[in-house]
């Protein structure tokens, strides 16, 4: 399962050194005046936030906001983790006493969380709104945890968990596309590695705590409560201190020329 999951990750990997480009200016499938709009875009939009403030790498570390953004990603992850290292288990717990089936049924929340990536991106591009998109998110990931812990031990378990995972995979592409809306450069990847580093402690405390509980009550509900409480700290730190207003950036037009901004 192993060499099965990690070579084609591999052999992307590599791919993607030869495809994925640095810069608008030296990808192959855009056309010149393609690269040329792109590259002036990308130059108005960085020049519209640095006008705002300009953060050195440090700055952006200890920023509010950034600060904001780590715990808000740590609620999520702590969260996402703690359910899905004990999908299996819990699984079981309904009934379901082959290991083939419970793979295959571990698959399920796994499918919707991808739709829900895909779809709630989409959306969330589609809108050009971030803060909220990511609020709704962290609401519906909490009201999944909810029901999963409610029914534990039936069919509806599993129902919330999917939903859960929808909301955890969901809040990905609004909660990352949030740090670039205010940090450029040196500062921008800076901050994105300690949000993912400060987050990315919660593989540890959400499959340990949801443990904890488990050998404590015997159930997984009481877990899943603990996760679906972080889920709506999550979602409160979106609701009333996670404000980013976007830079207003002056449209380029395919010319070079500045066009009027809209309302």
């Amino acid at each position: 399962m192993y060499l099965a999951e990690g070579i084609p990750t591999i052999l992307i990997g590599i791919v993607t050194l030869f495809v994925l480009t640095d810069r608008p200016e030296q990808a192959k499938f855009l056309t010149q005046d393609e690269k040329a709009w792109l590259g002036r875009t990308l130059a108005a939009e960085r020049k519209a936030k640095e006008e705002v403030r300009t953060f050195t790498m440090w700055e952006s570390m200890i920023d509010p906001k950034v600060l904001l953004l780590s715990v808000n990603y740590l609620g999520i992850v702590t969260a996402s983790l703690g359910m899905l290292f004990f999908i299996p288990q819990i699984i079981k717990s309904i009934g379901v006493t082959s290991n083939m089936a419970v793979g295959w049924l571990t698959m399920v929340p796994y499918i919707c969380g991808g739709v829900g990536l895909i779809v709630w991106g989409a959306i969330s591009d589609r809108m050009n709104e971030r803060r909220w998109n990511l609020l709704i998110a962290c609401i519906v990931s909490t009201l999944g945890l909810v029901i999963a812990g409610l029914t534990m031990g039936t069919w509806w378990a599993l129902v919330g968990m999917s939903i859960a995972a929808v909301g955890f995979y969901g809040s990905k592409g609004p909660f990352w596309a949030m740090p670039p809306m205010f940090l450029t450069g040196t500062a921008a990847a800076a901050s994105i590695a300690w949000i993912n580093s400060i987050g990315n402690l919660g593989g540890f405390f959400g499959p340990w705590y949801v443990g904890i509980m488990k050998d404590a009550t015997g159930s997984f509900s009481g877990g899943l409560y603990g996760l679906a409480l972080l889920g709506l700290i999550a979602a409160l730190i979106c609701a009333f201190a996670l404000h980013i207003p976007a830079a207003r950036v002056v449209p380029v037009s395919p010319s070079g020329a500045a066009e009027p901004a809209g309302d």
